[in-house]
């Protein structure tokens, strides 16, 4: 697997310009906070100017850009989630800003939480943790996105205890139809977001507690059972979610495996791509666009060979 890790980490660090800069500070920040080696917070640094601002006045513009993006974001089973997301606007863009919150904190030590509440009242970011919690049909249908604004909410502003996210996550795993393939990807994702917000997007191993083993029993649950109905993403991410909460997987060698052989290689450039799910991620083909899935095989090889060999 060493080879193929050196192929995608030479191809993305070789042809980061080819990235937009939320592309760039994903892949640095998260090999960074998985592998702590300081060759990506160096690249890190480099971005936060750009990313984070280097005063208050550059964080507050950076919060009113990512607040006011019209940009359309692509995301699994969109159709399915336009009602909830029609019932909450503004979480999708909420949600970024509240990650550059997290990162500002969890990388540079710096706090935008006030840049974030002068433009975001407290009280409407209550009343959205209150929506979702209210109603479970859009919490299981935002899926990601929901478990990721409450873990952001709760650890960059509200500084409240977060376990009470995966129980109802868990409680509400059941109501999902797993003979509907969006459901299925949701239902994973509900689950692996929890152990990764609780882990603080990868700056906190291993993730304890019997709730969270529960779900990672339950993810693996559903896999095995609809192994080809899955995109690589989801099974990746899988195993890193094994690696935060120091468990061992019996697929991980089939998924890795997997991962090998889904290797291309286009304009001299290699990395991952959705070669045998029934369902692959028609919109996420491109270099570029697969960042993401090509990360989280980095991550979920777990072992720093082909940073030793190219840094």
């Amino acid at each position: 697997m060493s080879l193929v890790a050196d192929k995608i980490f030479t191809s993305y660090l070789n042809n980061i310009e080819k990235l937009n800069l939320d592309q760039q500070f994903h892949f640095f920040s998260r090999l960074y906070l998985w592998y702590k080696h300081p060759f990506f917070l160096e690249k890190l640094k480099q971005l936060q100017p750009q990313y984070l601002g280097e005063n208050p006045e550059d964080q507050h513009q950076l919060i009113t850009r990512v607040l006011n993006d019209q940009k359309e974001y692509d995301y699994n089973c969109f159709e399915l989630r336009q009602p909830a997301l029609g019932l909450i606007p503004d979480i999708t863009k909420i949600d970024r800003a509240l990650f550059k919150c997290l990162f500002g904190d969890t990388i540079f030590d710096t706090d935008l939480s006030q840049a974030l509440i002068k433009q975001v009242p407290l009280k409407k970011l209550k009343n959205i943790k209150a929506t979702l919690l209210k109603d479970d049909q859009s919490f299981r249908l935002l899926s990601t996105i929901a478990i990721n604004f409450l873990y952001l909410f709760e650890n960059t502003i509200n500084k409240q205890d977060t376990s009470y996210i995966v129980k109802k996550a868990l409680k509400n795993l059941e109501k999902y139809d797993l003979s509907n393939p969006c459901h299925i990807i949701l239902a994973i994702y509900l689950l692996t977001h929890c152990i990764i917000g609780e882990s603080k997007y990868y700056k906190i191993s291993p993730v304890k507690g019997l709730l969270y083993k529960q779900a990672l029993s339950d993810i693996h649950e559903i896999i095995v059972s609809h192994y080809f109905e899955l995109h690589l993403d989801v099974k990746l991410e899988y195993l890193v979610c094994c690696h935060l909460c120091n468990e061992e997987s019996s697929i991980k060698g089939v998924i890795l495996n997997e991962a090998k052989n889904s290797l291309t290689t286009q304009n001299g450039r290699s990395y991952l791509i959705d070669r045998f799910s029934l369902n692959p991620q028609k919109h996420r083909t491109t270099f570029e666009t697969s960042e993401h899935r090509n990360v989280l095989y980095l991550l979920a090889v777990n072992n720093d060979h082909f940073i030793k060999q190219n840094v």
